[in-house]
């Protein structure tokens, strides 16, 4: 489409334009006359960069040779550009807003970490006022203010999801602490949404006042009721006896209350990472820099065994042989971003063929630090009796593996007649939580059949003489759903799935294979299994994420978050929590960061050159310039 530059204006009222330097600036001065003059029309932008006339291809432009269209003027080249043309066409996108600026500080804020000063400093405002003049930047007391009504609105929109969400949720509890000595502690809801998504959520973050572990029950009861949370699955705390004082209390109130599954009989869960820890107490040791602590470290090793030499570092390599397992299974129970909840028994598994191997190993140290470590394993892992059945429900929905897998690590793990017994307890609670889901759907549809019947009853008209017909039909229809229903009692929507084959995967590579997506693709051919994978599979294993799964001491608040007010502390960890979006638990690629640095250093090295190349060349002439003046 083409402007039309024609001007219908009479010629008597119109301004003449006078071109002067460049084309886009134009001087328009009007011509003086006798009668009143006209209103004009608004001029096109890209008036006065074609030739004044219309044809239907287009107008030949003034600075080449291009026939002239609507955008033509952005994209020649032959005409200067000038600032204010810029400035104008930014003007027109975009629209200053107070209040966005102000939210989108407010969020900076919250997930950079900044105290509320920050927006009070010297340097911000020299900033801002460079950046956007016209933002009128608030004080600390408004940019906090900001930062708590942020926090409201995000909670009322997940509380409302919550709320509204059929599915159970399951829960972590960490335990932290600050500088000033004073415990706090958080509580974290782990669920799939409807789009098959893992979600992490940190719901609350709350100072505790007693060790005891019913007071830190009842704290955790307050929060659910809080948000209005009454379908509890799972609460994964770490290895502590308060807290199993705490799940105590909670299962007795969960039971009253019918929050619970199966009477909350597998509510418990204890952290797979702290174990780890434990199991490896005695054979992992943080290496502390000696030096920076006491400078005469060296001397005092020389007075005993000395400082280590070559026979200590080969057995430093063998240690890390050793641990390296131990550390890459650590990684994998503790992530954040995917199903941990299924890889749990086949990671275990590894860790006892391991152990078992390293037990009979011909190297004496190997062989006892094995024998230590598989007491301990024993003691956390050597009976279903000490573990929750659930992983291995959790086991049993993964499609390549299912229940042959379970019975087939039981059978590596124990001996034969153990290992059926466990195989036979777990298949029980499978079919066990089955049926207590298909109840619960049952139920649903039932109320909502009974909904719609009631709204038909109230719309029916009283005098339908074709209600006798109406009743044949309905039992014709009952009649089929009943024989379909005697079709399939023998073999219920559980024993197809466990009857299938399972899912190859010949690759052995779990990133390649996504349980989610696949149990979102047959949610309509299994949609009571389906309902119970989504509350099994969102059961998280451990209380820590991938970047404190080695910290075997307690989560630590900072001196300015520790300082705060627990309402404060709360609203800022939580709003980052939630305004941060999955990118930031991925593990941090170390070796990609220190090829950004030495890139970086790399550019430093060549300003570095540029400007002493300058100089060189100012002293240079200036050298010269001082001979001729002497000479």
């Amino acid at each position: 489409m083409s402007y039309e530059m024609e001007d219908t204006d009479d010629e008597s009222t119109e301004p003449t334009t006078q071109y002067e330097g460049n084309a886009n600036k134009a001087i328009s001065r009007p011509v003086s006359c006798g009668i009143k003059r006209k209103s004009t029309k608004p001029r096109s932008k890209t008036r006065g960069h074609s030739a004044k006339f219309v044809n239907e291809d287009g107008e030949p432009c003034n600075h080449c040779d291009s026939e002239f269209h609507a955008d033509h003027k952005r994209v020649c080249r032959k005409i200067s550009h000038t600032d204010d043309e810029a400035d104008s066409d930014l003007e027109g996108s975009w629209k200053f807003d107070q209040e966005a600026i102000q939210r989108s500080l407010a969020e900076m804020i919250i997930l950079d970490e900044l105290p509320f000063k920050f927006v009070e400093s010297t340097e911000y405002r020299l900033w801002m006022s460079l950046v956007c003049p016209r933002f009128e930047v608030p004080s600390r007391w408004t940019i906090a203010r900001d930062c708590y009504q942020l926090y409201i609105e995000e909670k009322i929109s997940l509380k409302k999801f919550l709320q509204s969400s059929s599915h159970r949720v399951s829960f972590t509890v960490e335990t932290w602490t600050s500088l000033q000595q004073e415990d706090y502690m958080s509580l974290t809801a782990h669920f799939i949404d409807n789009d098959w998504k893992l979600n992490k959520k940190m719901l609350n973050f709350f100072r505790v006042s007693s060790c005891r572990g019913d007071a830190n029950g009842k704290a955790i009861l307050m929060c659910l009721r809080d948000w209005g949370i009454d379908k509890v699955f799972t609460i994964t705390v770490d290895n502590a006896s308060t807290n199993d004082d705490a799940i105590s209390f909670l299962k007795n109130r969960f039971n009253l209350f019918g929050m619970g599954i199966l009477r909350g009989k597998y509510v418990h869960l204890k952290c797979i990472s702290d174990i780890i820890n434990l199991i490896l107490k005695n054979f992992e040791r943080a290496f502390e820099r000696f030096e920076d602590e006491d400078p005469f470290y060296k001397d005092e090793l020389l007075l005993g065994d000395g400082v280590p030499d070559s026979h200590d570092w080969v057995n430093v390599r063998r240690l890390v042989l050793f641990l390296q397992p131990f550390y890459e299974l650590t990684f994998k129970v503790a992530g954040s971003l995917c199903v941990t909840s299924n890889i749990f028994l086949g990671e275990i598994c590894e860790v006892y063929r391991l152990l078992q191997d390293w037990q009979s190993s011909s190297d004496a140290e190997f062989s006892t630090m094995a024998k230590r470590m598989k007491e301990k394993y024993d003691k956390y892992w050597g009976n279903i009796g000490k573990m929750n059945v659930l992983l291995y429900v959790a086991v049993v929905l993964d499609p390549r593996n299912k229940l042959d897998f379970v019975e087939f690590c039981f059978k590596v793990m124990y001996a034969e007649e153990e290992a059926e017994v466990m195989t036979k307890e777990v298949k029980e609670v499978v079919f066990e939580l089955f049926n207590d889901y298909k109840r619960m759907m049952e139920l649903s549809q039932s109320k909502q059949v009974s909904d719609r019947s009631q709204m038909s009853q109230k719309t029916q008209a009283t005098g339908d003489t074709n209600l006798l017909q109406k009743k044949k039909r309905g039992l014709s229809s009952d009649f089929k759903k009943y024989r379909e229903s005697r079709c399939t009692e023998q073999k219920t929507e559980l024993d197809k799935y466990l009857s299938q084959e399972l899912v190859d995967d010949d690759d052995d590579d779990d990133d390649e294979f996504n349980i989610l997506d696949w149990w979102k693709s047959n949610s309509r051919k299994f949609p009571v299994l389906s309902h119970l994978a989504r509350d099994v599979l969102a059961i998280p294993i451990s209380t820590a994420t991938s970047k404190s799964a080695f910290n075997t001491g307690r989560c630590e608040l900072d001196a300015y978050r520790g300082s705060l007010t627990p309402k404060v502390v709360q609203s800022l960890v939580c709003a980052r929590d939630w305004l941060r979006g999955p990118s930031h638990l991925k593990p941090t690629d170390f070796e990609e960061e220190m090829e950004e640095i030495d890139k970086l250093d790399l550019e430093f090295s060549k300003i570095e050159f540029e400007l002493h190349r300058i100089r060189g060349k100012v002293f240079s002439s200036f050298s010269s310039l001082a001979m001729k003046m002497f000479h």
